[in-house]
């Protein structure tokens, strides 16, 4: 189960950030334990984000 915003534009990105992962999810849900994931960053060394200010961002660009 995947819930989804209501508004049609926010629907579509979430879906659009959904999308790529679900492949990946379909082959750990069906066991295969061997896949690996080359480009995850350690937290330690990942660059900090402010994800509201980035939405925040985003939003206020498309309206004006």
């Amino acid at each position: 189960i995947i819930n989804m915003p209501g508004n049609p534009n926010a629907m579509a990105e979430c879906i659009t950030a959904l999308l790529p992962a679900l492949p990946h999810a379909f082959k750990q849900l069906k066991g295969d334990k061997r896949e690996k994931h080359p480009r995850h960053v350690p937290h330690a060394n990942a660059e900090p984000t402010d994800v509201w200010e980035q939405s925040y961002k985003s939003a206020s660009a498309g309206s004006g």
